[in-house]
């Protein structure tokens, strides 16, 4: 799999630096190791919330009966369940690169952007429909839901945040949510979703690069009761 994300970077890299280099530059910062720059703080924060809202939305408004690929996976002890998780690890870096080239080759065929993007939904929409095996209205509106919001994070943010959406898609339905701290699950699940979180406060660390949140300090006379005034940014 490593072999094959090489291949297909060193492809088609070139070519979507050319034509839209913005996908590529919070990418290109954590391939330098530039991991604290806020802008790539930034595009994870939001690929982890769009991952997160998709997730719920999909749970209510686009759920549908039973897909053995889409369930969540009981593994048969703990070790099986980590291996698991790196797997989605893998699975998101590929998915994002991946849902990148896809929208490139589009571009490449149609030359008009809205054109490039709504042919490559309706094409991988049509692809997972078919993966599902269910015939319903829903799985077909449930991968168009998906690919526009990723089509929106590629174009506006980048490949990076796609990485972040698909990383927490996947987990989300990979692992078995559960309340119940007694099942023997309970701590991988605990872990795998703590995972998201632990991603999230970093992301939100780097992005605001060392700034502190709200007035840098307040002035507060309790005595005459004067409505606070801020003082001047240190």
């Amino acid at each position: 799999m490593g072999t094959i994300a090489w291949v297909l970077y060193m492809a088609f890299e070139p070519q979507v630096r050319r034509r839209s280099p913005t996908m590529l530059v919070s990418w290109s910062r954590v391939l330098s190791g530039r991991w604290r720059d806020p802008l790539v703080g930034r595009d994870l924060l939001v690929g982890i919330a769009f991952g997160t809202a998709e997730a719920c939305i999909t749970a209510t408004i686009f759920n549908m009966p039973f897909v053995a690929r889409l369930a969540p996976q009981l593994m048969p002890n703990v070790d099986a369940f980590f291996l698991l998780w790196l797997q989605q690890v893998i699975a998101a870096v590929l998915g994002g690169l991946s849902y990148m080239f896809l929208l490139d080759l589009s571009a490449l065929v149609f030359r008009r952007q809205w054109l490039a993007v709504s042919a490559f939904i309706i094409a991988t929409a049509l692809v997972f429909a078919v993966g599902y095996g269910v015939r319903s209205p829903i799985a077909i509106a449930r991968p168009i839901f998906l690919l526009v919001l990723i089509s929106y994070l590629l174009t506006r943010f980048g490949v990076l945040t796609v990485v972040a959406f698909v990383y927490v898609h996947s987990v989300i339905l990979s692992f078995p949510v559960t309340i119940n701290q007694s099942a023997w699950y309970a701590r991988v699940t605990l872990f795998a979703t703590g995972s998201v979180l632990i991603i999230a406060l970093y992301a939100f660390h780097t992005t605001l690069a060392g700034r502190v949140v709200g007035p840098s300090s307040m002035r507060i006379s309790s005595r005459s009761g004067k409505t606070p005034t801020p003082t001047s940014p240190s």
